[in-house]
């Protein structure tokens, strides 16, 4: 008797380990495919000898009319690389505020997949650290006589001494015609201040999600309107190049008031990463 129980606890370990084996394969198994899901297709880890970021991928944003590129100089003191860091910088010369940023314009465009930025900032009254999309070329013609927005994905947007970072979409749907509350226009996370933090975007034919260190943080849907071409929410099915900046506010501005004892502002970027899903969206 005592021997047929103990071939039966041996049958019973023997069949127990077997299956814990089996979950931990389907477990590897799950985690190779997910792994493997993403294929990486760009990047810049900004490894490049010298000073210099890459010309052959990014260019320097011109100063404009907009808050966040009035103070915008084309200089290699607001915008290089150093120690495998593309370093981005806000500050006052000669009682001027200046400020750096670079983009992909006319050297790589996105759309569809996943971009991963993995970036750190200080903060300060008046700071305004950026990372964002634009279209190369917009999906709905302009009409003509009117200023209708085109369009515009910000990853990150940090302002002032705010605990969090913001995610924005911005179209004709939610500008021009206000309908920025179902679904909501913007969300918002929290991040690890004075350190570096992975920023996400998740970009498929039907939603744009956001991610800060792996936690979803915003989802913004396409909502499939049979007068789309019209309402134009969903403007996201043509590439977009990516932007990179450090701006400061001002008076009237989102991030208010600059004190100028918080400058320099700087944002350091460790790399950006652009990967597709091997069966890529058309």
């Amino acid at each position: 008797m005592k021997k047929t129980i103990c071939i039966l606890l041996l049958f019973v370990e023997l069949v127990s380990c077997q299956s814990k084996r089996n979950i931990l394969a389907e477990q590897k198994d799950t985690l190779l495919q997910t792994a493997d899901e993403w294929k990486l297709v760009w990047a810049d880890e900004f490894n490049q000898k010298g000073n210099s970021f890459d010309t052959s991928k990014w260019k320097f944003e011109a100063k404009g009319e907009a808050p966040w590129n009035k103070y915008m100089v084309q200089s290699s003191e607001q915008a290089y690389v150093q120690n495998g860091k593309l370093i981005l910088r806000a500050e006052k010369k000669n009682g001027k505020y200046i400020t750096g940023g670079i983009s992909t314009q006319g050297k790589m465009s996105f759309k569809y997949g996943k971009l991963e930025i993995y970036a750190k900032f200080n903060s300060f009254q008046g700071g305004w650290p950026a990372i964002w999309l634009m279209p190369v070329k917009r999906q709905y013609p302009n009409p003509a006589g009117k200023n209708e927005y085109p369009g515009e994905i910000d990853i990150m947007e940090q302002v002032s001494l705010e605990k969090v970072v913001w995610h924005t979409v911005h179209s004709h749907y939610t500008l021009d015609l206000k309908l920025d509350k179902n679904p909501a226009r913007a969300g918002s996370g929290t991040f690890k201040e004075n350190e570096f933090n992975l920023y996400t975007l998740e970009w498929t034919p039907t939603e744009l999600t956001f991610f800060i260190n792996g936690e979803k943080t915003f989802c913004y849907p396409n909502l499939q309107l049979d007068n789309e071409t019209k309402m134009k929410q969903w403007p996201f099915d043509v590439p977009y190049y990516l932007i990179v900046n450090y701006a400061v506010g001002g008076e009237g501005t989102w991030p208010g008031k600059i004190n100028d004892t918080g400058l320099p502002g700087i944002m350091e970027i460790e790399y950006v990463r652009y990967f597709q899903k091997k069966h890529t969206y058309a």
